[in-house]
Formats: C-alpha cells, structure tokens, sequence
C-alpha cells in the first residue's frame, strides 16, 4: 500500500516540476558595466542564453531577479528596457528584487506565461 502512495507522489511531483520547471542564468555587476550597445548586451552569456531559451519555448516569461533597493531595481529596468529593445515582449518580463546577491541579476525562463491583465473594452 505505502509504495502505491510513494509511487503516485513521485509521479505527480515530476509532472509537476515539468510544467513548472525553468532555467537560470546570471549577468554580473562587472559584466553589465561595459558601455552598452545592443550587440554588446547581446554578447553577454546569460543574456545570450536566456534569449534562446525564451525563442526556443513558444509560451515562456522572463523573469529578471534583481538586488534589492533602488540600484538594483534601475539596473533590472535597464536591462528589461534592453530586453525590449531586442524583442521580448515587456509583458513577458517581470522584476522581482532581492536576488540574494549586490552584484548578480539572475534571469530566469519560466514555461509558463505570466498572465497579462485583461482589458476593458472601454479603454480599447
């Protein structure tokens, strides 16, 4: 009966992890702070990873952990704006501070979309 359950727990979490499951990447402090151009963003591995990893997943979001306060979050809306600028969608990109770490940005490609809020007719 105990390796039923076992069984059914395993299988549920690795469907699961599947659905959910996303790949990281970091851009440094020393990394970002060459004098920026498109192909120089571009150049960048993580970046240059997570881009691919966002166009070879149909349905993805990007999510940009950034270092708390505020030149952690000016540096992920710098980056967001690149990413734009390259064409991700912004809506496909969110900000979370607090990444651990004062001079790392992790990227993160999640499989599911982040759900774009709906608009009023009336605004259309």
């Amino acid at each position: 009966m105990i390796n039923k359950y076992l069984f059914v727990t395993i299988m549920f979490w690795s469907c699961s992890s599947s659905l959910l499951a996303e790949d990281r990447w970091s851009v440094s402090a020393t990394e970002w702070a060459q004098p920026r151009s498109g192909k120089m963003v571009t150049t960048l591995p993580g970046i240059r990873a997570a881009m691919a990893a966002a166009s070879r997943s149909g349905v993805s979001s990007m999510v940009i952990h950034c270092p708390g306060g505020d030149q952690g979050v000016w540096w992920a809306e710098e980056l967001k704006g690149w990413l734009t600028t390259l064409g991700v969608s912004s809506g496909r990109v969110e900000l979370v501070p607090g990444s651990g770490e004062t001079d790392m940005i992790y990227l993160t490609v999640v499989k599911t979309p982040i759900i774009e809020p709906k608009q009023d007719k009336a605004e259309k």
